[in-house]
């Protein structure tokens, strides 16, 4: 009988809830801004080593962008942009001489008319 009451509670809960739910307005988006012209963020797709260098490699919309910019951390410094390279290029190959273990995290801003939009970041451990 106890399990019974308990059951006809949580019943009477979750139909309360519902039907609190439904009775709300659906919010209704405006406007949104976002800080790249194309609406998309570069993604970036690969990083792997070619000899001394690393292969730095990611995906955006066709180039409505005037550039991309390429930013390099290591470990838990400050991100450092090492380059600016035109937008009909989607790779780079960082030339930087590795002589430590290190962590390095990568990541591509794409970049027009002041606006501008990061990718996702990718972390690498180099031994040289």
């Amino acid at each position: 009988m106890k399990n019974n009451y308990w059951l006809l509670l949580l019943i009477i809960f979750i139909i309360s809830m519902l039907g609190s739910c439904s009775q709300k307005d659906p919010l209704e988006i405006k406007q949104v801004l976002m800080n790249d012209p194309d609406g998309h963020a570069p993604v970036l797709t690969n990083v792997q080593s070619l000899g001394d260098s690393i292969l730095i490699e990611w995906y955006d919309n066709p180039p409505k962008d005037s550039e991309f910019r390429i930013y390099r951390q290591f470990d838990q410094n400050t991100f450092l942009q090492i380059a600016a390279i035109d937008s009909i290029y989607f790779e780079y190959f960082d030339t930087y001489e590795f002589t430590d273990s290190t962590n390095v995290t990568y990541y591509v801003e794409t970049y027009y008319e002041e606006m501008s939009q990061e990718s996702n970041h990718l972390h690498i451990i180099i031994e040289p």
